[in-house]
């Protein structure tokens, strides 16, 4: 029996917790109705009964959980499945269609591509012809002959721009972990070196990179080295075959003066002396491109004098104009100005050179966050005039998020009893939402600061307890996994959580207590049930009443001296200009809010006047 990928992810939803995962969580997760998941959990339980393995354990107001021994079996499993053991969607067919032809070296036919995804051959010619219309937005192609096989054609930068975006997509979905293992397997019919060789390569490059951050005076995102230590893999790779890149004159004069070429320089010396591969200079001033294009957690002299100078400007020029579109006042602008500025330098170069990735949290804060994904796409113009290329929404989910952190920030003041640290690996932007999250969530808890996993690793800090986005060693204070961005359900689960172990609040314990008590004083038919029905009374989803602010009534707004009388007007403009006067006259409004309002009921065309 074959698990989908839906299924495999309920499973790994139901594997990470702790405890019981509710059905509600698991439907805002999944993005399915409760017959659906009904209809999966039902298909994963035939799986795990075909494996031998017990069942998913379900109790009403709880959700689902499975025991120890299951969920390292089922791990165990999972890593074992290489990929003609696992049905893919048709965006993964797609996505490894793409890798596979720009890994492989071998001739590649129609047999080749059913036997990797293991589907019918009308399905892959399908998938094919889809395929073509893709590689047409890169400016590639496909073609097939009989002594090449199939083959993706065109300019090496295009190539590996795509391949960029399919391997991101692939960690979205799966893990970085997940990768390494089924790229290797692709390349296995090319000789490539065992798993474990495969990974002490990676760990090779990845220490190489890392030591160019003292140089830079950065500290990368722990994805960013991730991905960065797989795409270099690929390109080394690459550059043995003689398919390299090709860079423009004119972009080289400008890279050569950054102190990434010099970086880049380094890591192509290292690459010669541990993996014999001699780099040709275009290929450094291509990997100047990924250093420039990589986000950083921090950086020294962050407004030194140099070609980003205009970036200052477009930040500041976002800013405002979300100021303005939005209403708000940002109480520390300097603060939300240091961070967007710290994202939009390396997003500048990402963009010029079309270095795609994919947000993973792009559809959630579409969905929760549309108005300030909005208002974000209103002013992202400044920064696409300036780099002459529009903006992928992936890249403007970045930029919201750092936008919807800082507007939560803003009138939020903690009152701490207990203090947290937050580890998140995923850049500022994430780290920033999830810790305002977390304070609006919790009052009385300080959440003291959002750090990367390899400073949790090197660092001792004294706190009541961590909240993370990704596995860390567990240490003597309490440990809580959570999603970069959480649901109303997922809120509510960790808040029973974190106040259970924190403040003393002990399930397992007070139902313990409670059984002992009534068998003192009564004589238990049947023990598992009365613990059973104790855990579901004492563990009941937590209920949360939203605050109702306070509503002005329409007499206590329009009140005698905001009201303009007029027996007639030419038009509505001069309309809207008599009405706001006297807020103009009061300095409650500025002239350009009027020439706003009227500019607006120009978009929409939906204003009616009615005359008496």
């Amino acid at each position: 029996m074959i698990l989908d990928t839906r299924s495999i992810n309920i499973l790994q939803q139901i594997i990470q917790a702790e405890g019981y995962v509710p059905i509600n969580q698991l439907i805002d997760v999944i993005q399915v109705s409760k017959r659906t998941l009904y209809y999966d959990i039902k298909k994963i339980d035939d799986w795990l009964q075909e494996e031998g393995l017990h069942s998913i354990e379900y109790i009403r107001h709880l959700g689902y959980c499975l025991n120890k021994e299951t969920k390292q079996m089922i791990v165990k499993k999972l890593n074992e499945c290489v990929i003609n053991q696992y049905e893919y969607s048709p965006k993964e067919r797609k996505i490894w269609l793409i890798l596979y032809l720009l890994i492989q070296e071998k001739r590649i036919l129609l047999e080749d591509l059913i036997n990797l995804l293991q589907v019918s051959r009308n399905t892959v010619l399908a998938d094919l012809k889809k395929l073509k219309v893709e590689l047409n937005k890169y400016n590639l192609s496909l073609h097939f002959g009989r002594k090449e096989g199939y083959q993706i054609v065109g300019n090496e930068q295009s190539k590996r721009n795509l391949l960029i975006l399919s391997l991101s997509q692939i960690i979205c979905q799966h893990s970085w972990e997940y990768l390494i293992s089924q790229v290797n397997y692709i390349m296995c019919d090319m000789g490539s070196e065992t798993d474990t060789l495969a990974r002490e390569t990676l760990y090779t490059i990845k220490k190489i990179l890392a030591n160019c951050e003292e140089f830079l005076g950065v500290q990368y995102t722990d994805e960013v080295l991730e991905n960065l230590s797989v795409y270099m893999y690929l390109f080394h790779r690459r550059i043995l075959k003689g398919k390299c890149v090709e860079m423009e004159e004119a972009e080289k004069n400008v890279l050569q003066d950054s102190k990434q070429f010099e970086a880049a320089k380094y890591i192509a010396k290292q690459f010669e002396r541990a993996f014999i591969v001699k780099f040709p200079i275009d290929e450094i001033y291509y990997i100047t491109t990924h250093l420039l294009g990589a986000k950083v957690n921090y950086q020294e002299n962050i407004y030194e004098k140099n070609n980003m100078d205009e970036i200052h400007s477009i930040v500041d020029r976002m800013i405002k104009d979300f100021q303005h579109y939005a209403c708000v006042l940002f109480q520390d602008f300097n603060g939300l100005f240091t961070d967007l500025y710290l994202h939009m330098k390396p997003a500048f170069y990402r963009v010029k050179y079309g270095i795609e990735i994919e947000n993973p949290l792009r559809n959630t804060i579409q969905e929760n966050y549309e108005e300030v994904y909005f208002l974000t796409k209103k002013v992202i113009h400044h920064f696409e005039e300036y780099v002459k290329k529009s903006v992928s929404d992936d890249e403007i989910v970045y930029v919201t998020m750092h936008f919807g952190a800082w507007m939560r920030k803003e009138g939020i003041v903690p009152n701490p009893r207990k203090t947290a640290l937050l580890v998140c690996p995923n850049g500022i932007g994430t780290s920033r939402m999830l810790q305002y999250q977390l304070e609006k969530l919790f009052s009385n808890i300080d959440i003291l600061n959002a750090i990367s996993k390899r400073e949790y690793e090197s660092n001792i800090f004294d706190v009541d307890c961590i909240i993370t986005t990704t596995e860390i060693e567990k240490g003597n204070v309490p440990v809580f996994k959570v999603n970069p961005i959480l649901s109303d359900s997922e809120k509510a689960a960790l808040l029973r959580k974190v106040n259970g172990v924190l403040y003393g609040e002990n399930q397992k314990d007070s139902v313990d207590l409670v059984m002992g008590i009534i068998q003192k004083y009564a004589d238990v038919v049947d023990e598992k049930s009365l613990k059973r029905e104790l855990i579901e009374f004492m563990s009941g989803p937590a209920y949360f009443e939203k605050e109702e602010k306070y509503k002005p009534m329409l007499n206590e707004l329009l009140t005698r001296e905001f009201i303009h009388l007029e027996d007639r007007v030419d038009n509505w403009k001069d309309a809207i200009r008599l009405a706001a006067d006297p807020l103009l006259q009061n300095q409650y409004i500025f002239e350009e809010y009027i020439n706003e309002m009227i500019v607006n009921v120009r978009k929409i065309r939906s204003l009616y006047c009615y005359c008496t």
